[in-house]
């Protein structure tokens, strides 16, 4: 249970929630994507109230990575852009890998077409921490 929590993030920001297990950081991102409702109070986005806003479009504008990413039996740049709607060109892969920490997993050039195996079994948990990273950031949120 969260109580007296007073959050404001201005929008552009990029924040990290940190704290002890069962402390709250994962019910805050989950209240903040909309997974759930708050029982008591409210999220503002600006002046509007968050219950008020369309779901998926609110999703849309967030970019969030999970502790545990979920990644598919599909190529490096296939789960960087999965779910996105627009082309997405090489250039634009090569900046959110850049910016992901992925230019190169320990020291082996990249392949976009190589396969990550059944839920990204080949890489390890950081590598798959920042192919996450890498398909946040493509989105744009």
């Amino acid at each position: 249970i969260l109580k007296g929590l007073n959050l404001e993030i201005p929008a552009g920001q990029t924040v990290a929630l940190v704290g002890p297990s069962g402390g709250g950081k994962s019910t805050v991102f989950a209240l903040l994507q909309r997974f759930y409702d708050p029982d008591a109070g409210r999220i503002y986005l600006e002046s509007a109230d968050l219950n008020a806003v369309n779901v998926s479009w609110w999703r849309s504008q967030c970019g969030v990575v999970s502790q545990e990413p979920v990644l598919f039996d599909l190529s490096l740049g296939d789960n960087v852009t999965y779910g996105v709607s627009k082309d997405v060109s090489t250039e634009g892969l090569l900046e959110v890998a850049d910016k992901a920490g992925m230019a190169d997993f320990a020291g082996v050039k990249v392949r976009w077409d190589a396969p990550l195996g059944p839920r990204g079994g080949l890489l390890s948990g950081g590598q798959k921490q920042r192919v996450a990273i890498a398909r946040a950031l493509i989105r744009n949120p």
